[in-house]
C-alpha cells in the first residue's frame, strides 16, 4: 500500500502548485506588481505541473503489473486532470 500512498502524496504537489500560481497571480494583481511576464509565467507553470502529472499517471497505468500501481496510476491521473 505504500506504493499508492507515496505516489499520491507526491502527485498532490501538482494541486499545491496550481493553488500557489493562482494565489500569487491574484495577490500580485491586487498589490500592483503583476507584469506581462508573470501574466504568462504563472499559468504556464500551473499547466506544466498538471501535464507532467497526467503523463506520470499514464506511465503508472501502462506499467501496472500490480494492483498498487493500477490504483496509484488512476489516482495520479485524476489529480493531474
Amino acid at each position: 500500500m505504500s506504493v499508492v500512498s507515496g505516489h499520491v502524496l507526491i502527485s498532490l504537489t501538482a494541486i499545491c502548485i496550481a493553488l500557489f500560481t493562482t494565489a500569487s497571480s491574484i495577490i500580485q494583481q491586487i498589490i500592483g506588481s503583476f507584469n506581462r511576464f508573470l501574466m504568462f509565467f504563472w499559468p504556464a507553470l500551473g499547466y506544466l505541473a498538471a501535464i507532467v502529472t497526467v503523463f506520470w499517471g499514464f506511465d503508472l497505468l501502462s506499467a501496472s503489473n500490480t494492483a498498487d500501481h493500477f490504483v496509484a496510476g488512476h489516482v495520479v491521473l485524476g489529480v493531474g486532470i
